[in-house]
């Protein structure tokens, strides 16, 4: 069958999209219903990107359908940005392939959590053995630095929420104290319920938030940014210089950031019992010193210590993961926090049962 030839005039350019699209449409008709069909472009005056994209289109289209359209006479800057766009190129598609079973499907989701499991073990040992056998090459300008970011700018939001949870723990506590006349006994559930739980889980939770996704964003920028291959270039090591600092920052700022939430937390409580409970402030005093042991403190700071190792060690190890574009970093960001609280999560059960069993 005899090719139907259809002549195209004037501009193909942005101001004459619509113009470009009716011109086009009686070649794809033809191509679609009588046979093939040829678009001359001889009498174009000028082409850009936009009726470039039209005529990338009608040409996909057509072999989509398996019809044939073709274009001829093509200025020579029109052919050669053509020629980039290769129909054939842009068509052809990766067959897919079977479907996984679920077998399959858990077995790759094993070995995957197996790889990211090896590699973050590696950034934790090869953490440690910076620490151990450089600690000189460790610069304490670089660790009070992030100290000063993580620990005193969370000061402030710390300590609201730190009073606001022992106001509401004594509000709770006499909620079921007061029919027993034992009002008093509000300090211990404030003073061991801050030290042994709340303040370091919610101090975490914040660090976390805050400078965790802080941490893993800035060192997936800066791999991605190829900041880190600059520093071995120059032979300085990213993860003594950039890694590990953070990592013993957050580990000296979470403690300190949980001793402050545990005062502000009986503070509220403080509030609370001279206030709506009508009780002294030298009974509370004296009922948190009763109540509270050393070995309840100790309990709560060693939560800190492993929630600061928790969160900063897998805060790197996701920025360190990442290889692609600003997406990447989000989604790097997100899986920092979430995986922070998670292990937390099992640390704290972990720690929590170790110490209930011993004593």
């Amino acid at each position: 069958m005899a090719e139907q030839r259809f002549q195209l005039r004037g501009p193909l350019t942005a101001a004459t999209i619509r113009a470009t699209r009716d011109a086009l449409a009686p070649a794809l008709a033809h191509a679609r219903t009588a046979g093939p069909a040829v678009v001359d472009l001889a009498q174009v005056a000028a082409v850009d990107d936009i009726g470039l994209a039209q005529i990338m289109a009608a040409l996909l289209d057509a072999r989509a359908e398996g019809k044939t359209l073709r274009v001829e006479n093509v200025p020579q800057d029109v052919l050669r940005r053509l020629s980039l766009l290769d129909p054939k190129d842009v068509m052809a598609a990766p067959q897919a392939g079977p479907r996984a079973g679920a077998l399959e499907s858990l077995g790759d989701g094993f070995f995957a959590r197996t790889r990211d499991g090896a590699e973050f073990l590696g950034i934790v040992v090869e953490l440690v053995i910076r620490l151990v056998m450089r600690p000189k090459g460790l610069r304490l300008k670089a660790i009070v630095e992030q100290v000063m970011i993580i620990g005193v700018g969370a000061i402030p939001i710390l300590s609201l929420i730190g009073f606001l949870i022992g106001v509401i723990i004594a509000f709770q506590a006499a909620y079921q104290l007061r029919d027993l006349g034992a009002n008093l006994y509000v300090a211990n559930m404030v003073g061991l319920s801050m030290a042994r739980e709340l303040s370091p889980f919610v101090t975490g939770i914040l660090v976390a938030g805050r400078s965790g996704s802080a941490i893993a964003a800035e060192i997936a920028t800066m791999k991605i940014n190829l900041e880190l291959d600059a520093l071995r270039t120059m032979a300085i090591d990213p993860t003594s210089s950039v890694l590990l600092p953070r990592v013993i920052a957050t580990i000296i700022a979470v403690p300190i950031l949980v001793a402050l939430a545990n005062v502000l937390g009986i503070l509220g409580g403080l509030v609370i019992a001279v206030g709506p409970l009508s009780l002294s402030a030298g009974s509370y005093w004296d009922q948190i010193l009763i109540a509270m042991r050393p070995n309840d403190i100790l309990i709560g700071m060693l939560k800190a210590v492993t929630f600061g190792i928790v969160i900063a060690t897998i805060a790197c190890h996701k920025g360190s993961q990442v290889s692609g574009g600003s997406r990447e970093v989000a989604a790097a960001t997100t899986a920092a926090v979430v995986s922070s609280i998670f292990w937390m999560i099992v640390c704290d059960a972990i720690v929590t049962m170790v110490f209930f069993f011993v004593g």
